[in-house]
Formats: C-alpha cells, sequence, structure tokens
C-alpha cells in the first residue's frame, strides 16, 4: 500500500470520524444523556432532604469519547455525603452546611504513598471547633469505628478496607458469580459498569492538586476560564486505591505459592487516592471538535495495536494525559480537520517521550508517574517499537483498525467501493438508538427498543429527505 500524504489522509480520517459519530452534535448529545442518567440515579437514592448518594458519572460516556464499535460501559462514583465528608483546611467547616456523620481532615506524612492521603477523623464540640481525634479518646469497642486504626503518631485514621468490608464482602455472592467483578478500584456490575466509592472534599485543592495551576505553561490552554472553574468548582475525591498491599496465589498446576510483594497492609490500608475526575471532565468538556477526534483516533490506535501487547496495563488514561499534555504544548492553529494526521502524531510522540523517560507525569496532581506498578519493564521497549513503527508510517496503520470499521470505511473512500458498509445516516441512527432509549426511559417510563426494520425505515425516510452524499 502506497504511503498516503498526511493532508490527504486527515481529510479523509475526519470525514470517517464524522460518519462513525464523532461529531459535535453526538458528541454533546451523549454528554446530555449521561448528564440525565447521573442526575435521575441522585435523585432516586435521596432520602428526605439529605443526599444517601450521589452518583458522579466519568469516563468516555460523559466526556463523549467514544463510538458504537469502542462499546464503552458506564463509570461512576458514588459518594455518601450523609456519612463521609473530607476537608483540607478544617476552617471551612460550616456546621450550617455540614450534616455528615464522621468528619475528616485529610493529611499527608512519611507513610503516605504517591497520590494518596490519610483520613484522620475529626469531631465538632460546638462553635465552629473541630478537635482531631488521637489514641486518647480512641475507642476501638465501638462498632461504628470498627474501620479505623492508629497510626505511629496516635492519630485515628480511616482504613480503607471499609470499602471491601461493606461493598464487596456484602456482595461476595454475586462476585462469586461473576455478575460482580473487582475491577480495582472499581467493582464491576456485568460488564456493564464500574462504580467506586468515595469520600468527596469540596474545598481548597489538596497541596499536591494545585500543579495544574502553577507549573509553567505556553498559556493558551487550559483556558484562564476553565482554570477558574477547576480552582474554584471541582471536588477532589477520595476513593479506595485498589489492592496496593502484598498478595498471593497459588497454583494447583505447579504446586508453587506466587507472591507479589508491595507494600505492609499496616501502611496499604490507611491510603486514601486523590482523583480529579471532576477537573479531568471540565478539561475534556473544552475541546473542540478536532481535538475529540484525536484524542478518540488515539484510543484506538490503543486497542487495535497497543493492548496486544501489554493489555490495559497502558491504559486509556495514559493515552488523555499524553493527549492533554500534547493540547497544551501545541498552538491552537495547528488543530484542524486537514491536520488531523499530525494531531494523532503529536499524541503518540508524546506518550512515546513518556515511556523513554519511563515516567508518565499525572496532568492534575504533582509527583504522580502513572507507569508505576503498572506497566513492567520488559513491556516497555515493545511499546516504544511498535509506536515508533505507527510514527513513522505517518499513521498509514489506520487501514487496518477494524473499530467501526474504519479501516474499511478509509479505503472505501479511496476506492468508492463501499457496498458492505452502511451509510452515514444509518450508523447516526445505530448510535442515537441506546441514547434515544435511554431518554424515553428516564422521561416516559417507556422502554422501546429500535429493530432492524425501524432502523431501515428511517433510512429510506432519510434517503428521501436529504440529497446523496458525495466524496
Amino acid at each position: 500500500m502506497e504511503t498516503e500524504c498526511k493532508d490527504r489522509l486527515s481529510i479523509r480520517l475526519s470525514t470517517v470520524m464524522e460518519d462513525i459519530g464523532v461529531t459535535v452534535e453526538l458528541v454533546n448529545f451523549r454528554r446530555y444523556i449521561t448528564r440525565v442518567r447521573e442526575y435521575v440515579k441522585t435523585i432516586m437514592h435521596m432520602n428526605g432532604w439529605k443526599d444517601v448518594a450521589t452518583f458522579h458519572f466519568v469516563g468516555s460516556q460523559i466526556e463523549g469519547s467514544t463510538t458504537l464499535g469502542m462499546d464503552s460501559d458506564y463509570d461512576f462514583l458514588i459518594t455518601d455525603r450523609g456519612i463521609f465528608t473530607a476537608y483540607t483546611d478544617l476552617s471551612e467547616f460550616c456546621p450550617l452546611q455540614s450534616y455528615s456523620t464522621f468528619l475528616y481532615l485529610a493529611i499527608k506524612n512519611t507513610y503516605s504513598f504517591p497520590q494518596c492521603v490519610c483520613l484522620q477523623r475529626v469531631i465538632y464540640i460546638g462553635e465552629n471547633i473541630l478537635f482531631p481525634v488521637s489514641a486518647k479518646y480512641f475507642d476501638m469497642k465501638r462498632k461504628d469505628l470498627s474501620e479505623h486504626l492508629l497510626d505511629e503518631d496516635g492519630r485515628e485514621l480511616l482504613s480503607n478496607e471499609i470499602v471491601i468490608n461493606n461493598l464487596v464482602y456484602p456482595n461476595y455472592s454475586l462476585h462469586s458469580s461473576g455478575i460482580v467483578e473487582q475491577h480495582e478500584p472499581a467493582l464491576n456490575l456485568m460488564g456493564y459498569a464500574d462504580s467506586v466509592f468515595c469520600i468527596q472534599c469540596d474545598q481548597t485543592l489538596p497541596r499536591d492538586c494545585q500543579v495544574l495551576f502553577e507549573r509553567p505553561k505556553p498559556g493558551h490552554w487550559p483556558k484562564e476560564k476553565t482554570l477558574y472553574k477547576a480552582k474554584t468548582q471541582c471536588a477532589v475525591f477520595f476513593m479506595y486505591p485498589g489492592n496496593i498491599g502484598h498478595t498471593s496465589s497459588y497454583d494447583s498446576s505447579s504446586r508453587m505459592i506466587n507472591m507479589d510483594i508491595r507494600h505492609p497492609t499496616i501502611y496499604a490500608s490507611r491510603q486514601w487516592r486523590m482523583s480529579t475526575v471532576s477537573i479531568e471532565l471540565l478539561l475534556m468538556c473544552d475541546l473542540d471538535i478536532v481535538q475529540m477526534k484525536t484524542y478518540v483516533l488515539m484510543k484506538m490506535i490503543r486497542i487495535q495495536f497497543l493492548k496486544p501487547l501489554v493489555a490495559d496495563r497502558l491504559s486509556t488514561f495514559h493515552m488523555k494525559t499524553a493527549f492533554l499534555f500534547a493540547i497544551e504544548k501545541y498552538p491552537p492553529r495547528i488543530w484542524t480537520n486537514e491536520n488531523l494526521v499530525q494531531c494523532v502524531l503529536f499524541g503518540l510522540r508524546t506518550l512515546r517521550r513518556f515511556l523513554k523517560h519511563r515516567f508518565c507525569p499525572h496532568y492534575s496532581i504533582a509527583c504522580v508517574d502513572l507507569f508505576a506498578e503498572k506497566l513492567r519493564v520488559w513491556e516497555v521497549r515493545p511499546l516504544i517499537a511498535e509506536l515508533t513503527r505507527i510514527i513513522n508510517s505517518n499513521l498509514q496503520c489506520v487501514y487496518e483498525i477494524n473499530i467501526d470499521k474504519l479501516g474499511k470505511r478509509l479505503n472505501a473512500y479511496r476506492t468508492g467501493h463501499d457496498s458492505e458498509l452502511v451509510s452515514r445516516s444509518v450508523y447516526r441512527l445505530w448510535t442515537l438508538s441506546p441514547l434515544i432509549t435511554c431518554f424515553n426511559y428516564i422521561y416516559l417510563g417507556s422502554y422501546d427498543i429500535y429493530t432492524n426494520d425501524d432502523i431501515n425505515q428511517m433510512e429510506l425516510n432519510f434517503k428521501r429527505a436529504e440529497p446523496e452524499e458525495t466524496e
């Protein structure tokens, strides 16, 4: 196959991305539907005036960075501010606005892991006074304090094992049957949705989360308005970090015990991972459509070419991080449909640079290596080699992508033979069908699903109403 010039491939690639639903209208509609689901799920779990559970949808669906062929699941965080609330500064506590049973102060010490904090319990004793609990006042016999522990300095901390004991073990029968699986730190329900229990912090961002506002940047992106919203309106979540302690497993075939040495349980159980998903969502919603096409293409490249090498140890989040740093670095004038191939190459080169340095910084949290405890040493070189092959070919690999039949669609535009492919109108209807079905269920209580006959009839209506599409 002859190498195609970047400009021509960019135009064709941009058109195909629109064919499979990466358009302003569909991205915004997907975000809207997911926001509605988020709101309705929260309302359904309200008890009087208290929010018993608040749902925060995150990931591809609410970002709009997915397609029908990518089949992205729904990810959401669950917070319960009626029980848990955390602060980074106790002076921000307002008794009239807080109704939580347990209050915590986020602290970092010499035993804190990267991207993690400890949560020290505090007691409200009246007159706007919060009292940090120490060993002198710690009562282990209280059942409601069974998930608390003392550190070396005598401070009472919340153990992250509360998530396992109250969410995983109660659903152990479902877990054993495969209905519920633990995808650390999330629980996955029937392969459809990943949920993570979190403790929300609405006030001042932790010190490590200030890096986005303090590090030197070219200045064109993120915009000043976006940064102001991120600093004043976005919450930080403290979540269960997954199994970061020692683990062991028995291989019956070889009769050997495998030990994975990580961190002692006494230290691992007190860690709560910081998450800035609300800031990340704000940044993703600030992208233009060309940048969204770039990101979706990077995700497809990961699934098609990089995932077979290292599975999900190189995750979508690594791609997103490299992509965000690329947008921050390169000026707005390059992000055009005519330059789409080069935009993807910028993102892939950023990721390759991180791999060569064996270090992937977090975009909004300081002192974090996203490769740590993910990629193995011997897996880095094959990833660099594959990325180099893709980059040196000027993205000719897109003809090999099977997701949404992207490669076949590109070939169809080049050869003019597209008899096996459905039209853009039908593919849009296929994309809209589950979204509209969800919308009808939420608002109307009906659960009508569009059949193939419905789709075909809609296609006929579209063909009668619209002029024929030309290349």
